[in-house]
């Protein structure tokens, strides 16, 4: 007569094993979903930040080094007074208002209302 209860309980603990492991292979599938959702998510974001805002920084970066040079040429030539001084001022000059407008219409073509680089920056030549 034992037999039967012994077989009736092992086929209990076989059921709740294989509860347990598919129990865990659930938790497994979700959190693996959870994970290619976020990680799809970061790719859009990256991809975002590579392809719009990067080119913006870069020539925001080249803008800023112009203006350098051009304060540099600036202070040498209202020291010195020397026309090579001056004609460098003035060719950055020059290149201030291409990085300027190169700077702006990158932005106007990614950015559209108040994000615009115009309406935070006036730029009058």
């Amino acid at each position: 007569m034992s037999t039967p209860n012994t077989s009736k309980s092992s086929l209990l603990i076989r059921h709740k094993i294989w509860l347990g492991f598919s129990s865990v292979l659930l938790i497994l599938l979700i959190n693996s979903l959870i994970s290619l959702n976020s990680l799809h998510q970061v790719k859009g974001s990256v991809s975002t930040v590579v392809n719009k805002n990067q080119p913006l920084v870069i020539a925001s970066l080249e803008l800023s080094e112009i203006l350098y040079k051009a304060n540099g040429f600036l202070g040498f030539y209202l020291l010195s007074k020397d026309e090579g001084h001056k004609k460098a001022y003035l060719d950055s000059i020059k290149q201030i208002h291409l990085s300027f407008e190169e700077l702006k219409s990158a932005s106007d073509e990614q950015y559209s209302g108040p994000r615009k680089l115009d309406n935070r920056l006036r730029y009058k030549s």
